[in-house]
């Protein structure tokens, strides 16, 4: 078997012989491997497939810093509207607060205002913002 190694760890982090992480104890990687047989799979695959999630992690979080960094130069942009500047500010700033309109302990619904409104604000903020603007922020971030 071919030893499982996330990229981005130190070698000898994330591999070991038996191609597991060495912070396991005996029993957690015997039921680990045990889970991965019964769905067919083996180490070695579900490396490549944790490889590839991290992989577009990595990708989605540099293309996330970038949009942040788009939205403040949209933000500190004088031709940027009032009202857009406002509902980006207030998407940010809800996201950020440690409240919720509804809280996150009610199910489903805690969780799915967080995933509505945030979007809905950024969507409409962005809207009323002239593409020239955003297309100048794109080429500074």
């Amino acid at each position: 078997m071919e030893a499982l190694c996330v990229s981005g760890f130190a070698p000898g982090a994330f591999c070991a012989e038996d191609n597991l992480p060495v912070f396991l104890t005996t029993r957690q990687k015997g039921r680990i491997l045990s889970i991965l047989s019964e769905l067919g799979l083996t180490c070695t695959a579900s490396g490549q497939a944790l490889n590839t999630l991290l992989e577009k992690l990595k990708a989605l979080s540099k293309e996330l810093k970038r949009e942040i960094k788009v939205y403040r130069l949209v933000l500190k942009d004088n031709r940027t509207p009032r009202l857009a500047k406002f509902l980006l500010g207030l998407a940010v700033g809800y996201a950020l607060l440690p409240f919720d309109i509804i809280p996150d302990f009610i199910p489903v619904v805690g969780q799915l205002d967080d995933l509505i409104i945030v979007p809905v604000l950024v969507v409409l903020a962005l809207k009323m913002i002239p593409k020239e603007i955003i297309e100048d922020s794109r080429k500074k971030a």
